[in-house]
């Protein structure tokens, strides 16, 4: 004889993760009714171990996170004896200042033959530290919106590629100046 029994026990839906900071993220999802207690688990994406979190409300603010760190984040119902649900999950990336001291530029690239850059690269930085790597894979345009620090040295470097003089790029900010 099998005997099946229903669990009551509903996946979190529309994990969100917002208000992402230097070293803080908060993580939210919706609830159904009669749902109670969740655990929240996250990592750094390359890690292996997860750090979990015991919750009886469907928010959490994350804290002690590392500077431009891309993390993984999923939360579960705790169903009690019966487990837990399935899981739901996405992905962050800490920012590399605040977002009161970020500005959004567009990368316009384009390529005069249109064939794409043909092996170049543009790779933009903040004091140092990669903000991002751009290219026109294949045809003559590619635009990006690119977050940069306000009062940050920045540094725009140039890998070369098969045909140089068919590659332009412009950097604007919301004014386009």
């Amino acid at each position: 004889n099998l005997a099946v029994s229903a669990i009551n026990c509903n996946q979190p839906l529309n994990l969100a993760v917002q208000n992402i900071g230097i070293s803080t993220a908060d993580v939210t999802w919706d609830t159904a009714s009669g749902q109670e207690s969740w655990i929240l688990t996250y990592k750094e994406s390359s890690a292996t171990d997860w750090d979990t979190i015991h919750l009886s409300t469907n928010s959490y603010h994350l804290t002690d996170l590392g500077y431009l760190t891309t993390y993984n984040v999923r939360v579960a119902m705790d169903c009690g004896e019966d487990g837990f649900s399935v899981w739901s999950e996405t992905s962050f990336k800490t920012r590399h200042c605040e977002a009161e001291d970020q500005c959004t530029y567009t990368l316009y690239m384009a390529d005069n033959y249109n064939d794409g850059w043909n092996g170049a690269s543009l790779t933009i930085l903040q004091n140092g530290i990669e903000i991002g790597n751009y290219t026109v894979p294949q045809g003559n345009t590619q635009v990006a919106s690119v977050v940069l620090c306000d009062n940050t040295t920045t540094s725009l470097v140039w890998s070369k590629g098969q045909y140089d003089s068919e590659c332009t790029f412009y950097l604007y900010n919301a004014y386009e100046d």
